[in-house]
């Protein structure tokens, strides 16, 4: 008689652990992977935040500078104003402008953190984009220099040290490769300092994969 009893009991424990196991692997695969991409997104959101900053912020990027004279000439930022003639007249963006780093994913491989940015009058009377280019060590300064170590560097008056080439634009293709540029923008008002004119504008900021 107990042993009828005893056995429908059994068969509801095992059910009930095995709910409970489905149940665990469920929310470990939603909440905690949920988790996972939130923490990617606000470290990509964080990046960009920085690297706009910078752009907005610095003399050596394209920040717009106005002077006063005071015994001597000085020069203050203009927060959230870009230079366009800065902008316009760069051809790419530089390691001293915003220092690019590189990181490595899961499976081991080394990414740049490269930048592509893109700033756009408001009302779309004009806009430009800008990209960055790696800084190299090695010798340059003339024809010929690109390929020499660093001792023949010197015998032949060439320049020794870090330097940036002009380097290609990505393509549309590239932009549009979710494995190569990150598809997730970030957009920044800001105002844009054209000679004597002030004008609304956009800059737009994406990071390499």
């Amino acid at each position: 008689m107990r042993k009828g009893v005893e056995q429908p009991q059994v068969i509801v424990y095992v059910l009930f652990i095995v709910v409970l196991t489905l149940t665990g692997i469920y929310v470990a695969f939603t909440q905690l992977g949920g988790v996972s991409i939130q923490f990617t997104f606000h470290d990509y959101a964080s990046r960009l935040n920085i690297a706009a900053t910078r752009l907005m912020l610095t003399p050596e990027c394209f920040a717009f500078e106005n002077s006063y004279t005071k015994d001597v000439t000085s020069y203050q930022v203009e927060g959230g104003a870009i230079d366009w003639q800065k902008f316009y007249n760069s051809k790419f963006i530089s390691d001293s402008c915003v220092p690019i780093s590189e990181w490595t994913d899961k499976s081991g491989k080394t990414h740049r953190a490269d930048i592509w940015i893109n700033l756009t009058e408001i009302n779309g009377k004009y806009s430009d984009a800008l990209w960055s280019c790696p800084a190299t060590t090695g010798c340059y300064g003339g024809e010929g220099c690109g390929t020499l170590s660093e001792s023949d560097c010197w015998k032949a008056k060439c320049k020794w040290g870090k330097y940036t080439e002009p380097c290609n634009s990505p393509t549309p293709g590239q932009l549009a490769n979710p494995d190569e540029w990150l598809q997730i923008s970030r957009s920044y008002f800001v105002l844009i300092k054209n000679g004597t004119t002030t004008d609304s504008g956009i800059l737009t900021l994406r990071l390499r994969a």
